[in-house]
């Protein structure tokens, strides 16, 4: 028999598989993986000369569980003792984060980068390149979230993080922008081959100036966070797309109108960074990034959701979720008190440079009322999330799979249970309780801590 991931096929049977919006169930369900990826078994029956050809070398008994897409969390700051921006974490830290992530489902993460100076981005960045998950490495690294500063949210992103204590005012955003005039007297690739500090005779634009912050290679970037309403930002958001199409931009710890956030969408903006929170509140008059989730002529953006109990309501859940309910993407913000005993949880924590005061249910700035992040895990935001909604375990499910994948442009392996996509996926109840998470068709994580025997579970 072939070795773990090493062409070995397995066969699922006995579960429901969460496919296409619905839940597929009933005889001949099942889910059959070789190679990391999900094969269709019955172009493999016809394919076959015989049984013994067509026959899986492993089949798991699903118990009637419900097979879904692991979850991908977009937005986690840290976790068990990690945190994302701290100049000290170390690639060991990362992968530990990891594999501590797939307890709650989560088979892929983005992780956060709150605001920073250059110095502490060209310590983190480097540890926080994507890789591919496993059940020894954990769950697979999309690529980086980054926080910009914010003129609103200055507590956790403070406008002088740029440029060693510039603002990112007019001046450094002006630069920003001319990224056009390079484009046009300059072949593309040519620049970004340049090494040493030749960099200097260009004229400074959009890209250069977010490689003075974080560095010279931006194609690790999945997703940054921006103040739009800043002097020169959408143009500089519409250039560094043209530079870099696979980072997301979304809208977030903001003050922007939604004017500025329809030009900005216009631009390239796809997402809103957790709804509700640090952003003005909804008015009918000015209805701000919030009215953005209302049909218009616009495109309506993904919004990310903190469904801890404490970051957004009930009810203002909901409301959201039946305003867009194809845009929600479920989301932690989780720091690294999240999954740590209460008595160390308490300890002194911080994000970024702020120092934190931690209880069981909530993150605030020490001596403020401000949240900075959450402790919630993000299987318990998913169960959240259907009871404020009333969703069906389907349309929660793809909150928290399906539109995470979409937004960050690879639903074409991640996401879904697809032939030839990843074989990434979860055993849930009913209850959407995690059972086993599974990460390229190999047992990574179980409930029941039997015991594993070439990456599966020996149920009694």
């Amino acid at each position: 028999m072939a070795g773990p991931g090493q062409g070995r096929t397995i066969r699922l049977i006995n579960v429901r598989i969460v496919r296409h919006g619905r839940i597929v169930e009933g005889p001949g369900t099942e889910l059959w993986v070789q190679n990391g990826k999900i094969i269709d078994h019955y172009k493999r029956w016809w394919s076959s000369k015989d049984n013994s050809e067509y026959a899986a070398d492993i089949v798991i008994d699903g118990q009637n569980a419900i097979v879904a897409p692991g979850f991908i969390d977009v937005q986690i700051n840290g976790a068990y003792g990690v945190s994302f921006s701290e100049p000290s974490v170390s690639a060991d830290d990362v992968h530990h984060v990891g594999r501590c992530l797939l307890r709650h489902g989560v088979t892929s993460f983005v992780p956060t980068v709150v605001s920073s100076i250059p110095d502490v981005y060209a310590a983190v960045l480097p540890k926080l390149r994507p890789y591919s998950g496993s059940p020894s490495a954990g769950a697979t690294l999309l690529g980086v979230h980054l926080e910009g500063s914010s003129p609103f949210s200055a507590m956790l992103h403070p406008p002088n993080c740029f440029h060693q204590g510039r603002s990112l005012t007019r001046l450094s955003m002006e630069h920003m922008i001319r990224l056009s005039c390079v484009i046009q007297q300059m072949e593309w690739r040519g620049i970004l081959g340049v090494v040493g500090n030749e960099t200097s005779s260009y004229p400074q634009c959009g890209v250069f100036s977010l490689m003075e912050v974080y560095g010279r290679d931006l194609s690790d970037i999945a997703i940054m966070t921006m103040a739009i309403e800043l002097p020169g930002a959408i143009e500089a958001m519409a250039e560094t797309r043209k530079a870099f199409p696979n980072i997301a931009f979304s809208i977030g710890h903001s003050v922007a109108t939604i004017e500025d956030c329809r030009l900005a969408i216009e631009a390239g903006a796809t997402c809103v960074t957790h709804l509700f929170n640090a952003m003005q509140n909804f008015h009918h008059r000015n209805p701000c990034i919030i009215g953005t989730l209302a049909p218009g002529e616009h495109r309506i953006p993904f919004y990310g959701l903190i469904c801890d109990g404490v970051h957004t309501h009930a009810s203002a859940v909901a409301m959201a979720y039946k305003t867009h309910p194809t845009g929600a993407i479920l989301v932690t913000d989780a720091i690294s008190a999240m999954g740590m005993a209460a008595s160390t949880a308490s300890s002194p924590t911080r994000l970024g440079t702020k120092p934190l005061e931690v209880s069981t249910s909530q993150v605030v700035i020490a001596g403020t009322n401000c949240l900075a992040g959450s402790v919630g895990t993000f299987d318990g935001g998913l169960r959240r999330f259907k009871k404020y909604t009333a969703c069906t375990t389907v349309e929660a499910i793809d909150c928290a799979t399906l539109h995470p994948a979409q937004l960050l442009g690879i639903s074409n392996r991640k996401g879904v249970l697809d032939v030839g996509c990843d074989a990434d996926f979860v055993l849930l109840d009913d209850d959407l309780n995690v059972l086993e998470t599974y990460i390229a068709g190999e047992l990574a994580w179980s409930s029941t801590q039997l015991p594993v025997v070439n990456g599966v579970c020996q149920r009694k």
